[in-house]
């Protein structure tokens, strides 16, 4: 019989003060939370809540884009139509407990297929630097486990990153467009070698070339289309775009696209701009749901739900190019966030608290004291579900449902 505990936890975690410097009027009666806004992609960095060889993540339709030396890769994961049995689904009574719900979540084998998809930068140099830029003001706190060793608080997010050189005389630039879909750059130097840009798809079931120009990339979990390239320089005398010919040119036999270049003038800077359509994946970015709310004298509003398919959840992270099977059987984390209802869109979220340790951890309920604290109320089956010194009970003791 699975086991465990109830406990209060008491978050003493920048709960001070509206966001950002605005005020707003303290609601009369419980607020509606914000809706969750259009895709907005949001560079992390990894500040020790991921394996090493990451050094940027951003959810993605279908899962995570992960950054690291020498190019990127995505992790997949099957579109699965979770039911939700806690708002009046069908599974029945035992499903609106934590270990119905988690049952309900995971499904009969709670196994998940998921797919790695690498993108090599072809005789890239491995120890450029990457910089983020353009700040979104939100922190994330990623508190798993119960050594405090391993916990990364205060994290910054980013709209872009810049690799700064994986190629002499060339820049990189990852962003997500007007259209909200990724978009990477590559900057061409004046003088710079734009044939050293050339990218090896590792993991890939199938590389095809529309007639239209588009490369379509399959795995076993759903394919990815990377637009017909664009390609331009700025007038000097207007600053206008003067478009370049360009489209992909497909070595199938070694999965290697480069960029095939019309002429152009060299003594100027080119930039190449590839934009990825996740075509047939959901759109959603996380199987998250949520639970409970309350707001505090400020009108500041908090959520918290439950998280399924964070990297921290993922029981072991692939690092071999292709299929793989994961479950979220037993990694159900609490998810706490704070918005400021004073501003609109993905800004009004102020920080993230993702916690919870190696089995299911569900919120019940959330209120703010008279000190500015926000209190959470819920249950926990892990054995090293994250706690501070001073803690009324600090280790798992037992219990049954």
């Amino acid at each position: 019989m699975s086991k465990k505990i109830y406990a209060i936890l008491c978050l003493l975690v920048a709960l001070s003060g509206p966001a950002r410097g605005q005020r707003a009027t303290a609601p009369a009666i419980m607020p509606t939370l914000p809706p969750e806004t259009p895709a907005s992609l949001e560079f992390v960095p990894n500040k020790g809540q991921w394996p090493a060889a990451v050094r940027y993540a951003a959810a993605v339709p279908g899962g995570h884009l992960c950054l690291e030396p020498g190019g990127l890769h995505y992790i997949l994961l099957q579109h699965v139509e979770h039911p939700q049995p806690w708002k009046g689904g069908t599974a029945g009574p035992a499903a609106t407990s934590a270990g119905g719900i988690a049952a309900a979540v995971a499904g009969p084998a709670g196994a998940i297929r998921g797919h790695q998809l690498r993108v090599r930068f072809v005789g890239a140099d491995t120890t450029t630097s990457l910089t983020p830029a353009e700040a979104t003001g939100e922190v994330r706190n990623y508190l798993h486990g119960s050594d405090a060793t391993q916990w990364a608080s205060a994290v910054p997010s980013y709209r872009q990153v810049r690799y700064q050189a994986p190629w002499p005389g060339i820049a990189t630039r990852f962003y997500e467009n007007a259209t909200q879909h990724l978009e990477y750059d590559f900057e061409v130097a004046a003088g710079a070698d734009a044939g050293r840009v050339q990218l090896r798809y590792e993991g890939a079931t199938r590389l095809t070339l529309s007639a239209d120009g588009q490369l379509h990339v399959g795995t076993t979990v759903g394919s990815l289309t990377e637009l017909a390239p664009h390609a331009y320089q700025l007038d000097p005398a207007t600053g206008s775009r003067r478009a370049v010919a360009c489209r992909y040119r497909l070595n199938t036999a070694e999965a290697r696209v480069s960029f095939e270049l019309g002429a152009y003038d060299h003594s100027r800077p080119l930039v190449i701009d590839p934009t990825v359509v996740f075509s047939t994946y959901s759109g959603a970015k996380g199987s998250n749901w949520g639970f409970t709310a309350t707001y505090d004298a400020a009108g500041n509003l908090y959520s918290g739900g439950i998280v399924l398919d964070d990297m921290l959840a993922l029981p072991s992270y692939p690092t071999t190019p292709g299929a793989f099977q994961t479950s979220f059987s037993g990694v159900i984390d609490i998810a706490l966030i704070k918005y400021n209802p004073a501003v609109n869109g993905p800004a009004a979220r102020v920080w993230a608290t993702y916690l919870g340790g190696n089995r299911d951890d569900f919120p019940s309920s959330l209120v703010v004291n008279a000190r500015n604290e926000l209190l959470l109320l819920g249950s926990t089956s892990s054995t090293n579900f994250p706690t501070t010194d001073g803690a009324v009970q600090r280790g798992f003791a037992g219990g049954s449902r």
